[in-house]
């Protein structure tokens, strides 16, 4: 809103262009494809196309002394921009493995190619389509699993409403999970969720991930009780109807927007199950529950 006129809210999507002037000495970077570098004296106008619909809140320009290093070797094409000088953490080689294992897990990659972008002086890691953007020191596996998750869950099917936001950040959350039980096994992330719900468990700072506060719609609520829900949602349905309901989900909603009730549904639908008991505990009371089978 700040830099060009848009509908800031998630379920306006639309596909975007971007022509970006900028000096012979730097680059210019933007979601999607680049399909185009038009050069003039002193300047060069790099020309960027997002094809698949895009939340305003993704859209992203980046602008400096840049290097992109492609990667060809995985099953989507990759991208990475790092600032001249920058050292490259060795867990950005991880990047082909984890999109496979989403790939498997949930379906195919949503658009045509992927990448990260390092940017100094940035604090945080934004999911931002096609183009993950990180500050420096966050480049690490869990980090990274998590933004390349929300490709699916967030860009590809978004919610309608930020009051839903669980449906982004409780699902890249659970990706963290995903990515540590291939990494260490099924136990070791049954601990962690029981571990971890003992823990948090009567703090107010979680709050119950289907009604976030809307001063403090990104608490911690909606990123590890989020996730809580999904693996509460896993013991009881089992893994082939939980991998299913994913599946679904993603198939049925991609590039469009969603609320709760559609991921409930295809729940239901998917497991011949009625939910509605165990979504209303884990969504919505202030306590979280035991997990199914504890």
């Amino acid at each position: 809103r700040s830099w060009m006129p848009v509908n800031d809210h998630p379920s306006d999507k639309a596909t975007f262009t971007f022509s970006l002037t900028v000096p012979n000495d730097v680059i210019a970077i933007a979601n999607g494809t680049n399909t185009g570098v038009i050069t003039d004296i002193g300047s060069d106008t790099w020309e960027w196309e997002m094809d698949e619909p895009m939340a305003p809140y993704l859209a992203t320009v980046i602008v400096g002394d840049y290097e992109i290093v492609t990667d060809d070797t995985g099953p989507v094409p990759i991208r990475n921009a790092f600032p001249a000088g920058y050292r490259v953490p060795v867990d950005v080689d991880s990047t082909n493995e984890m999109m496979d294992m989403f790939i498997e897990l949930v379906g195919p990659y949503p658009f045509d190619e992927y990448g990260i972008a390092v940017v100094r002086g940035f604090g945080f890691a934004l999911e931002n389509q096609t183009l993950s953007v990180f500050g420096p020191d966050l480049v690490y596996e869990d980090v990274l699993v998590h933004e390349l998750a929300h490709q699916w869950f967030g860009n590809a099917v978004t919610p309608a409403d930020w009051g839903d936001i669980w449906l982004n950040e409780g699902f890249a959350t659970y990706a963290e999970f995903l990515w540590a039980e291939r990494r260490f096994g099924r136990d070791f992330v049954e601990s962690q969720f029981r571990g971890i719900r003992d823990a948090i468990n009567g703090d107010g700072s979680f709050s119950p991930p289907g009604a976030p506060p809307r001063d403090a719609l990104f608490n911690g609520g909606v990123y590890i009780r989020g996730a809580m829900v999904l693996h509460a949602l896993r013991l009881e349905i089992g893994d082939d109807a939980f991998f299913e309901t994913l599946q679904t989900y993603y198939e049925r909603h991609r590039n469009s927007t969603v609320r709760t009730a559609d991921f409930t549904a295809v729940a239901e639908e998917v497991s011949g199950s009625q939910l509605g008991d165990l979504f209303d505990a884990w969504l919505y009371q202030e306590s979280i529950p035991e997990f199914p089978g504890s």
